[in-house]
């Protein structure tokens, strides 16, 4: 191990010069399989820029980082942030026009959004990257001078307003809020931050929003990345014209003096209430700020050994007690000088009725590792995998890209800011035993949440149910009798055993590059050797098919007993490959149980072997079926607790797919389902089975013919020579309209509108939507402001395209949004008429570019090769079908399809309603 380490931070990373300005050279770490240029330079505003030449650029990108959040708020004006980034988007001086931006960047391919935090504010877009330039010209006004327009102001109240009601029923912002109420209330972390029309009065909102503006938007508080195909030169010239007219404001302090928790006595208890049927606890602690832990990563490491899942952790030990399901550690953002970190529990049923029991075993675990006597070897093994990740970087999406660096270049040096994830200076054990020594009940809070915590006081802005009480710390530390046995199995991380040491490259001696075949032993297999991406990765994906026909019942089963599985894997093998960089996941689809692998291909074959080791000797512990079971009721329980326009998803799928069910179908089958039922229906499942396979990456076709013997040899008692049953869509034949109610204050429907079968019929119901999307947004959202969430898009059944249309709001009812969308589908289909053959030729190439575009990483690529053949059983690809078609679609073709598909075609119109309306 320490040889591959030294090997690591000798020659796997390099630097590159970054020239600021004449006189100030920097050098910037990054992975060497990163072949982008960059360049670095700090404006004469003060304003940080950084730009990234890349000539292979598929998508352009940009964005900006601005250092003011909600932090920077007044009291009387709470949300403010937040308006004003929604304000940024309508309108500047050069683009008046307030759907100008948001245009431009749709019908040119591109994605854009933005984000307020507490204390920075984000701004990103990307686009095809032939039109970057006039992109950054509109984005780049937002900071020089937006109009925040006097009419626009009074509208987009009403959004932040929905988007805050929109949120009323989401657990998080729900316990955000009740946290807050133990917050020191002279901290700025402690106010409401949405904003809605209570706090954003509509009389004095505007000159509270041009002042904040003034005061807070300045250039050094800025960072902006541009990304693109241009060389470094133009990048940076574009950059220098565009953000040096940003103004410098006059400097303003933004430093917060005070402490989260000051004023509390501490340890102390927070009861609140849960929408969801699901019950949690959470311990937060507060730590003075240091920039030095952002490169020791005392508490990211803290983080890993708390976090862990393998065998003697602190999850495995509340599970053996059935306390717990699942649990999550981490340390939050700076928030003035400190560092929040949490400890999170999912709770069982009998976990929530033992929250001192379970508060008690963590300090335990806590006051264990504080006498690690091995801690070196397990930070050198997190440092080891986290280098070998960054060696091994490959693209992400643009738009992901420059928005995470931004944020990251207006907080740390830009030389760290590629590798920063990367960078383990060594263990500081001074650093990490300063931390465990305030992990103590004397600075804990605990949070605790669950469905019928009913009496108490009441939340302003979520109307919360919750209680607070101090706690006696001695009854916090105190193990019960009965928690003994488990407290003395728990130990601390064993050496990984699936940390890879071999990254080398495949060479395939035969020249197969990509071969489909069905072996002797029935097994389809799909091999594709792609090492372009230049890592030793690979994909594995592996569906096992009943032959015979499943009813609900049996699909349940399938669906449990894929979950049963993967938790009796984690303890023992799962957690530990995913932390070695082998993700792993066990599922169903509608009628298949799903194995998939992806990350470095060495040691997959061993996994992969004792993964199928226990589906083939499928057994069954009573305790983890019931966790389990109880587990995956929950689940199915509160997707009718989801935001209204996602309860829509399911019943609209359940009029497309024959073999789909609705969560209340499912849990009436999973209340029959038994140890000795499931069972007996995974023998029945594993009787008789089609297999369909993919082996994508860094396998040459002999290895990847050798996983599929071993899988056939394993499964010696099934008959696998059977052919496969693909799924089906359904054809709508008359317009049909499902209604239900919601337990949310608003109304929301999903108005689909199917079309023909086949590519040709895909390629024009994707040019449509590139079409109308931007246009549904406006009318819909911006002008009639009907609600938050207003979005049109592709829906696509297998090879049977369609349309659809999604709107949740707090002011329409479900009957006016479908008229609304109605009225707006009429006057779209008279307006293609206006339509110009030049008009139509550039949305048919910027579709086809999107199509066309290469996956940026290796996964990505798996992906999608496996998205075509799961359903077809062909490695074809359909977007490159799609894309072919495109050039054949006619204008005048096009416009009378597509007339006809928004006047009269087949739809299905799903509304969810209010408990209380009357619809």
């Amino acid at each position: 191990m320490d040889k591959l380490i030294k090997l690591l931070i000798n020659g796997l990373l390099m630097t590159i010069t970054l020239s600021a300005n004449a006189n100030d050279k920097q050098m910037i770490t990054k992975s060497a399989n990163d072949l982008r240029e960059y360049y670095y330079e700090k404006l004469d505003n003060d304003l940080k820029l950084l730009v990234v030449s890349d000539p292979k650029a598929q998508r352009a990108a940009a964005a900006v980082d601005v250092y003011v959040g909600s932090s920077a708020e007044q009291d009387e004006f709470l949300g403010l942030a937040h308006f004003l980034e929604h304000m940024l988007f309508l309108g500047t001086d050069q683009y008046p026009d307030p759907d100008d931006y948001l245009n431009y960047i749709s019908e040119h391919g591109g994605n854009h959004n933005a984000f307020t935090a507490f204390d920075n504010t984000n701004y990103f877009f990307d686009i095809d990257p032939n039109y970057l330039h006039e992109g950054l010209k509109r984005f780049s006004r937002f900071f020089v001078a937006p109009l925040l327009s006097k009419v626009y102001v009074e509208r987009e109240r009403n959004a932040v307003d929905s988007e805050y009601h929109s949120k009323l029923r989401e657990d998080s912002w729900r316990s955000m809020e009740v946290l807050k109420k133990v917050v020191n209330i002279k901290h700025p972390y402690s106010r409401f931050s949405i904003g809605n029309n209570e706090t954003l009065p509509q009389e004095t909102v505007r000159p509270a929003l041009m002042e904040f503006y003034k005061k807070y938007y300045s250039s050094d508080r800025m960072a902006a990345i541009i990304t693109g195909k241009e060389d470094i030169n133009t990048l940076l010239k574009w950059g220098r014209e565009l953000f040096s007219k940003v103004p410098k404001r006059q400097p303003t302090n933004l430093i917060i003096d005070e402490k989260l928790f000051d004023g509390l006595d501490l340890p102390i208890e927070i009861k609140n209430q849960s929408v969801k049927n699901e019950k949690n606890l959470s311990l937060y602690f507060q730590f003075p700020y240091s920039i030095n832990n952002e490169y020791s990563k005392s508490l990211g490491y803290l983080s890993y050994i708390l976090g862990y899942e393998g065998e003697g952790s602190l999850l495995e030990a509340l599970k053996k007690k059935g306390y717990a399901n699942s649990l999550y550690t981490g340390s939050g953002y700076r928030i003035g000088d400190e560092t929040s970190f949490e400890i999170g529990i999912q709770l069982t049923d009998k976990g929530y009725q033992n929250t001192n029991h379970i508060v008690a075993i963590i300090f335990n675990y806590i006051e264990f590792l504080k006498n690690d006597k091995n801690a070196e070897q397990r930070y050198k093994e997190i440092a080891t995998v986290a280098k070998t990740d960054f060696q091994f970087k490959e693209k992400r999406s643009a738009i992901h890209e420059v928005s995470s660096l931004a944020m990251r270049l207006n907080r740390y040096p830009v030389k760290d800011i590629l590798a920063l994830n990367a960078i383990f200076t060594g263990l500081d054990a001074e650093q990490v035993g300063s931390y465990l020594n305030q992990m103590n009940p004397s600075n804990a809070v605990i949070q605790i949440t669950a469905p019928d915590i009913k009496d108490g006081k009441k939340t302003k802005y979520f109307g919360v149910p919750y209680r607070i009480k101090s706690v006696d710390a001695g009854l916090v530390t105190a193990i019960a009798d009965d928690d003994k046995d488990v407290v003395h199995s728990m130990h601390l991380p064993k050496p990984n055993p699936f940390i890879a040491d071999n990254y080398n490259l495949s060479n395939d001696e035969d020249n197969i590059s990509e071969k489909s075949l069905v072996l002797n032993n029935g097994i389809q297999l799909f091999f594709k050797h792609n090492t372009t991406f230049n890592v030793p990765k690979s994909s594995i994906e592996i569906a096992l098919q009943p032959t015979l026909e499943l009813d609900i019942f049996d699909k349940t089963a399938m669906t449990l007993m894929a979950a049963l599985i993967g938790e009796q894997l984690t303890t023992t093998i799962l957690y530990d490959a995913v932390i070695a960089g082998v993700s792993t996941e066990i599922a169903t689809a509608e009628k298949s149980l799903i194995i998939s692998l992806a990350g470095y291909q060495q040691k997959m074959p061993q996994l992969l072997n004792l993964i199928l080791n226990k589906i083939r000797y499928f057994d069954i512990d009573s305790d983890t079926f019931a966790r389990v079971k109880d587990d995956y009721r929950k689940k199915l329980q509160n997707m009718a607790k989801q935001m209204p326009f996602l309860q829509t998803f399911p019943y609209l799928k359940i009029t497309l797919f024959d073999d789909a069910a609705l969560p209340n179908q499912r849990l009436v089958a999973l209340d029959q389902i038994d140890e000795k039922r499931l069972k007996k229906v995974a023998n029945k499942i594993l009787k008789s089975l089609a297999i369909r396979m993919m082996v994508y990456g860094n396998n040459t076709l002999d290895e990847a013919t050798s996983i599929a013997n071993s899988i056939a040899k394993l499964f010696d008692k099934t008959m696998l020579k059977n052919a496969w049953q693909p799924n089906k869509a359904k054809l709508i034949k008359q317009n049909t309209e499902k209604s239900f109610f919601n337990d949310h204050a608003d109304c929301a429907i999903t108005y689909y509108i199917q079309a023909k079968k086949g590519y040709p019929a895909r390629a024009e119901i994707s040019l449509l939507a590139k079409m109308i999307e931007p246009q549904f947004f406006t009318q819909l959202r911006t002008e009639k402001q009907l609600g938050y969430v207003v979005f049109a898009y592709p829906r696509p059944a297998y090879d049977q395209a369609g349309i659809a249309f999604t709107i949740q709001s707090p002011v329409a009812s479900s009957a006016e949004l479908e008229s609304h969308i109605g009225d707006f589908n009429q006057q779209f289909a008279k307006k293609l008429e206006t339509l110009t053959e030049k008009e139509f030729d550039e949305i048919k190439e910027i579709l086809k570019n999107e199509l066309l575009q290469k996956p940026e990483n290796l996964i990505s690529a798996a992906d999608l090769y496996w998205s075509d053949i799961l359903p077809t059983g062909k490695a074809e690809s359909s977007r490159k079908a799609i894309a072919e078609v495109i050039d054949y679609v006619l204008l005048k073709d096009f416009i009378r399809d597509m007339q006809f598909i928004l006047t009269q075609g087949k739809k299905v119109i799903i509304k969810a309603n209010p408990k209380n309306s009357s619809e």
